[in-house]
């Protein structure tokens, strides 16, 4: 897959188990491995352009069977229904 490198970097990030490359906006520095899920990996990060520590999920393989596409769009929803000043 490409990516504008301008734009986005990619990081790879040790996990538990298994390892994952990120490709992240550049405003995202610093990623460390925060947890490994049933769905995927998060990860903390430091946003350059809000100046805070911020966690970001990657879903492995979000589309490789109908439930978990299921999964991956409850997970999307709920996400979007949340008014919580820490999810955006």
């Amino acid at each position: 897959m490409s990516f504008n490198a301008s734009l986005f970097h990619q990081i790879k990030v040790e996990g538990r188990s298994t390892d994952a490359l990120f490709t992240v906006p550049k405003q995202y520095t610093n990623l460390s491995y925060l947890s490994t899920g049933a769905q995927g990996i998060v990860v903390k990060a430091y946003d350059t352009i809000a100046q805070e520590q911020v966690a970001i999920k990657k879903i492995i393989h979000p589309f490789l069977t109908t439930m978990t596409a299921r999964r991956t769009y409850r997970e999307f929803v709920l996400l979007t229904t949340m008014k919580h000043p820490n999810v955006c």
